[in-house]
């Protein structure tokens, strides 16, 4: 098999006809990166690895302000001690080449200093013209039994009760995520006693956009939103208990186990307002 593709920069050249780069980072066979140039302001990249054939998924936002989605399969290739890819697609020169790694002083950096977020992160309403940009937002296939995606979430916003409240994460103009709320004031609900105010129904990050921040952004917009709804300020999540699991995100935010279980996950609360009490208040009947 050709060598990783872990902090690689990959570039086409300057005899090319559209310069481009794309700076790559693997782990077990999970691909994920950036993109620029080429008419390029930014894009992501997120795909898999078997053996020397990749198949990655690209968005991207062109100098035009367009947004642009593509699957694109390709070969890793031997080249002398660095890699080169071949990739068939139409946005780029098919062949990039390897120019070191990603680092500029040749140490490659560690993943929590890949590209962060721009810090114009905001939740955006879904409609027809920016429904089938959400849907191609995915988390890396290992992720797969730990979020349900988007078109899922947004089926069950609509059918259960309450009704989902729900957003599309976009950093500047490129989806990046997803995230549910459910808002639980009915003390005649049978989940009341567990979730009594706001449940974080579901929160996804693309692969192409992990470990850059995002998350943590996408609370404290939920947050926010919850504060100007006015009434109660309790924000409660679930998740799967499991190696590899989303825990250590959420008890790093802040999220504490109340000691109960739903489904077989443990549920916690959000610790950043004072009160109200954690047990929930007597239904009016009582």
């Amino acid at each position: 098999m050709a060598a990783s593709l872990d902090f690689r920069q990959l570039r086409s050249g300057p005899d090319a006809e559209r310069d481009l780069t794309l700076n790559l980072y693997e782990w077990r066979g999970e691909i994920w990166g950036v993109l620029s140039g080429a008419g390029f302001t930014r894009g992501y990249v997120a795909g898999r690895r078997t053996d020397d054939t990749v198949i990655l998924g690209i968005t991207a936002l062109a100098s035009d302000g367009a947004v642009r989605t593509a699957e694109v399969p390709g070969t890793v290739l031997e080249q002398g001690d660095g890699v080169a890819l071949e990739l068939d697609w139409t946005i780029g020169p098919r062949r990039l080449e390897s120019t070191g790694v990603v680092a500029t002083d040749g140490v490659p950096p560690p993943l929590d200093q890949r590209p962060g977020a721009s810090g114009t992160v905001r939740l955006v309403e879904i409609d027809e013209s920016n429904l089938q940009e959400v849907m191609q937002v995915r988390v890396a296939p290992h992720q797969a039994d730990y979020v349900a995606d988007n078109a899922r979430s947004i089926a069950e916003a609509h059918i259960y009760q309450p009704a989902g409240w729900y957003r599309a994460v976009y950093d500047e103009d490129v989806c990046v995520g997803f995230v549910m709320l459910a808002h639980f004031d009915d003390p005649d609900h049978h989940l009341y006693p567990l979730y009594h105010g706001w449940y974080l129904w579901r929160l996804l990050i693309g692969a192409a956009h992990q470990r850059r921040g995002y998350g943590t952004q996408v609370i404290e917009l939920v947050c926010r939103h919850i504060e100007s709804e006015g009434g109660p300020q309790r924000l409660t999540v679930s998740w799967h208990d499991e190696v590899g699991g989303p825990e250590p995100f959420y008890r790093g935010l802040g999220f504490e186990p109340t000691g109960e279980i739903d489904d077989g996950e443990p549920v916690a609360v959000l610790t950043r307002w004072p009160g109200p009490a954690d047990d929930p208040p007597e239904p009016a009947s009582a």
